[in-house]
């Protein structure tokens, strides 16, 4: 299975695959909310287009980042996220507006 095409109302149910599937630490369960997805769980691959909002939560409230974007895609094989297109970025008092960004998932960083 190379990927498979969701819609909003099945994304908070695959979400919760993920999570299971332990894609992610299960500590950090992240919240995507968009228009369509695509996963290739052999990848461990994300896309998301139409408009995103992306929430990866932290136990220390200033590290908790979220991500609104036109386009966001989990890099395969990687804990790396790229957002692109009308980037908006906040992590604690911390506010980056850009085109594009790449957010390591395991630091909870900027790259």
């Amino acid at each position: 299975m190379f990927g498979k095409v969701f819609s909003k109302s099945h994304l908070k149910y695959i979400m919760m695959i993920l999570v299971v599937l332990n894609l992610y630490p299960s500590e950090n369960k992240l919240d995507v909310e968009t228009d369509e997805a695509t996963i290739d769980f052999n990848n461990e691959e994300f896309t998301a287009d139409g408009g995103v909002t992306f929430v990866y939560p932290n136990a220390d409230a200033e590290k908790t980042a979220k991500i609104k974007a036109y386009k966001l895609k989990k890099m395969t094989d990687k804990n790396l996220v790229l957002a692109s297109d009308g980037v908006i970025f906040e992590q604690g008092e911390n506010k980056v507006e850009a085109e594009e960004i790449y957010f390591n998932l395991d630091n909870q960083n900027l790259k």
